[in-house]
């Protein structure tokens, strides 16, 4: 996972491994950061919240590539504060992006190397 700045927008990035990634996510804006599936608060910086999960993570392998679960700072960035990893269920992989107030977003996958990128726009 990493953010970036760029002019009229913040882009989170989640780089994906595999040899052949399977591409499936939805997003939404939620009210509040709440893990999956414990239903648990999570501590996530912001004033808004995008709920990002990731459909078919191979969770029955280990892997060295996998994710270590840090947060990652919006460090530079204007509207993302934060990225959160959350729960890893039934191949479904929770990731929480606070914001600083809720605003439009895009999200898309790229290619080689496979990717999930989340356009959110500056207010």
């Amino acid at each position: 996972m990493r953010t970036g700045l760029h002019a009229g927008y913040d882009r989170v990035v989640l780089d994906l491994s595999g040899e052949e990634p399977v591409l499936g996510w939805f997003v939404s804006v939620v009210d509040e950061a709440v893990e999956d599936p414990s239903g648990l608060p999570m501590d996530v910086e912001g004033a808004a919240f995008l709920q990002v999960v990731v459909r078919g993570i191979d969770w029955t392998t280990d892997s060295p590539e996998r994710y270590d679960g840090d947060p990652v700072t919006g460090a530079g960035t204007e509207v993302v504060t934060e990225v959160v990893h959350g729960g890893l269920f039934e191949g479904q992989q929770q990731i929480v992006v606070g914001l600083t107030e809720e605003t439009a977003f895009r999200v898309f996958s790229l290619p080689d190397p496979a990717r999930i990128v989340i356009d959110v726009q500056h207010p």
